[in-house]
């Protein structure tokens, strides 16, 4: 490995502050997977934010050809060189050195028969894979298709709509023309049974994200505060609220290559979701209450009777589950840090149907706004 290279900080660097660096000749591919891969070692004992990692010898094979790829002129895109991180629930073919489990043990030695779109896309694009996040066991969501971000991947629901105009249109750093309306802080939230509650990190997480709130309300198009978003309870129709997650596990499993039968103590998910027993007819009208519900009565009626493009609300809430069950765009940002144990505090975004465009905006705005993401307390030395 070559020396490291001058004024780049592994914890802060973007995506274009790093390809800067790469464009310019002062750091190399090779060199940024020696780099992060130092880094998941240095931490990730502590962090287990990790499932796996390709090998050094797969990442740098790689590494080095795009480097050469670069020197001859060939940028296949804005990922070209940059090591990626994907979650554990996007299929990866196992030419990659990586494995599939989405967090769950009796997925370990499965082989999917070919990558995800979103992997081939990255790969295409010149993105090293470098390895696979941490996550849930069995996240609801199956790796067919995931939308795409800065420097790491997770997931969405598999529905996708058509390609976009090239995201760098809508860089523009304002919120002069984005309406946005925002979910109460004190009802969207997890409950006790998810995250132990903690008086004062509760105080800050409110406080923060109010303040957040108010600096958008100051520069949007239109602000509206505390819209009635349908809440998750109202998902479930005669007692079920993941009719889909059958069908959609049993249609994964079989697409597998090879999978090895490994029987543990923490499998009643699984035996759960085998034990459905729903008619097409009863699946079909359960399914199209979910949608119903996150769309018709969630997501859209708030865009259209708010006049608003987005719905922002924090991230340590069940906001996701309507991303997920409508099918629709859902972006997460950064805020803060809890003083309480450093854990990172965030807000999430929602748009309609095939409006990642609103999202992208949305994050651009965020960025000029808000402080410069800072690194984790516990990794600053």
């Amino acid at each position: 490995m070559e020396s490291k290279p001058d004024k780049f900080d592994v914890l802060t660097a973007d995506v274009e502050t790093i390809q800067g660096l790469l464009s310019c000749g002062n750091i190399t591919s090779e060199n940024l997977v020696d780099l992060y891969l130092a880094q998941i070692s240095k931490h990730d004992g502590f962090l287990h934010a990790m499932i796996e990692t390709a090998s050094r010898e797969i990442l740098l094979r790689q590494a080095h050809d795009l480097d050469t790829e670069r020197r001859a002129g060939n940028i296949r895109g804005p990922p070209h060189g940059i090591p990626i991180i994907i979650k554990d629930n996007i299929a990866t073919h196992p030419t990659l050195g990586l494995g599939t489990t989405a967090g769950s043990l009796a997925l370990v030695g499965s082989k999917p028969r070919k990558n995800a779109t979103i992997v081939d896309m990255l790969v295409r694009k010149g993105a090293i894979i470098l390895g696979k996040s941490n996550l849930s066991s069995l996240t609801l969501t199956f790796p067919y298709v995931c939308r795409r971000a800065k420097a790491a991947i997770g997931s969405t629901d598999r529905s996708r709509g058509p390609e976009i105009t090239p995201p760098g249109v809508f860089l523009t750093g304002s919120w002069e023309d984005i309406s946005v309306a925002t979910l109460d802080p004190k009802i969207w939230k997890l409950p006790d049974t998810f995250i132990k509650p903690v008086p004062e990190a509760d105080q800050q997480a409110l406080k923060d994200i109010t303040e957040a709130y108010n600096a958008i309300r100051a520069k949007a198009k239109r602000f509206v505060e505390n819209v009635p978003l349908t809440t998750v309870e109202a998902f479930n129709y005669n007692g079920e609220n993941r009719a889909d997650m059958k069908p959609l596990l049993n249609d994964y499993l079989k697409g597998l290559e090879e999978s090895k039968e490994v029987v543990h103590d923490n499998q009643d998910f699984f035996i759960q979701t085998q034990e459905q027993s729903l008619t097409a007819e009863q699946y079909e009208k359960t399914l199209e209450h979910l949608r119903s519900i996150s769309r018709d009565h969630g997501i859209d009626r708030i865009l259209r009777e708010f006049d608003v493009d987005v719905i922002i609300g924090p991230a340590d809430s069940f906001i996701t589950s309507l991303a997920t069950g409508s099918g629709y765009p859902v972006a997460g940002m950064p805020l803060s840090y809890l003083d309480f144990n450093g854990r990172p505090l965030g807000v999430a975004a929602l748009a309609g149907k095939n409006q990642d465009a609103a999202l992208v905006k949305l994050m651009s705005a965020w960025e000029a706004t808000f402080p410069k993401r800072k690194p984790p307390p516990q990794l600053v030395e």
